[in-house]
């Protein structure tokens, strides 16, 4: 399901308050991200990142990155040599994109990506201009997804990539003991902040088509959230799969990367209390006791 569920006219000031929200997006200690330590990024997330890295810069020339943020993966495969463009629909974080970019190709600036402010539910890309197209957790978020896809397929020249590192979701079992989880384990938020968030439950409960339903019905989102979390986890694998070749796909993170920086742990400890959420992680994967709610995809365009 990856059609528009909203009128036109209700979709702009949801686009807007996704603007919004992304560009108010900080580092915040109740609230720790996986990103936010570096042995953290380490365990969950470096493996992955570079094994991206290496995929796009093997493949070289011109890469559109879709849903850049703050342009860090643009700035690392520009110094890999490639010629880089990102997209993202938050003025404020392209912004800081570009300054971090200013700041990294100081003396050589001609390498250095390229910014622009664009939504990608309404983009129109432009013909046989790029060589990879990469999506890092980015299609999540895409309200059409089918139609986006199309718009890669013609920005792509002839044997162009789509490399995709994205979240697919944990479905109603494992969402359910995530959220038990975090409201009975001690975190870095309290337990009345925590309580107030109950209020959310159901918008955190809600699969990609309870929140399609959602929008369809003009429910109001809070300010503090993104209207368009999760709005198209499911839909992510079979709609490139429409369109393009996947010729490799790799699951990852099923469940405890959701709690790995949430909870609270003494410091001397945390290393191993890290390693060992990794360790079931990839214990639930071999075993295929659960499936990744991240996912890796390298797709070609079809001819």
């Amino acid at each position: 399901m990856t059609d528009n569920p909203v009128s036109p006219a209700r979709y702009d000031g949801l686009a807007e308050q996704e603007a919004r929200f992304w560009g108010n997006v900080r580092r915040r200690s109740d609230n720790p991200q996986l990103w936010d330590d570096p042995l953290l990024f380490d365990l969950f997330l470096r493996p992955q990142w570079e094994y991206l890295i290496r995929v796009v810069a093997t493949l070289q020339g011109d890469v559109l990155e879709l849903g850049c943020g703050e342009g860090h993966l643009a700035i690392e495969l520009a110094r890999k040599g490639l010629r880089v463009k990102g997209i993202d629909i938050s003025a404020e974080r392209i912004a800081r994109a570009k300054a971090g970019a200013t700041e990294q190709f100081q003396q050589h600036p001609a390498q250095a990506p390229e910014f622009v402010v664009a939504d990608l539910n309404t983009i129109n890309l432009p013909v046989s201009a790029y060589d990879v197209v990469v999506a890092h957790d980015a299609l999540h978020h895409i309200l059409n997804l089918d139609r986006l896809m199309a718009e890669i397929s013609v920005a792509l020249k002839d044997k162009g990539r789509l490399i995709v590192y994205d979240y697919v979701g944990m479905g109603s079992f494992r969402k359910l003991a995530a959220a038990f989880a975090y409201a009975v384990l001690p975190t870095y938020q309290s337990y009345r902040a925590k309580l107030k968030l109950s209020r959310r439950f159901g918008r955190f409960m809600k699969d990609e088509q309870g929140k399609r339903n959602e929008l369809a019905k003009d429910a109001a989102t809070p300010e503090s959230e993104s209207p368009f979390e999760e709005i198209s986890q499911a839909s992510i694998v079979p709609s490139i799969e429409k369109i393009f070749r996947i010729e490799e796909m790799k699951e990852d993170h099923p469940f405890f990367f959701y709690l790995a920086p949430k909870l609270r742990c003494p410091g001397a400890l945390k290393p191993l209390f890290w390693k060992t959420l990794r360790a079931l992680d990839r214990t639930l994967l071999a075993i295929k006791l659960s499936r990744g709610a991240y996912v890796y995809i390298n797709a070609v365009k079809r001819t």
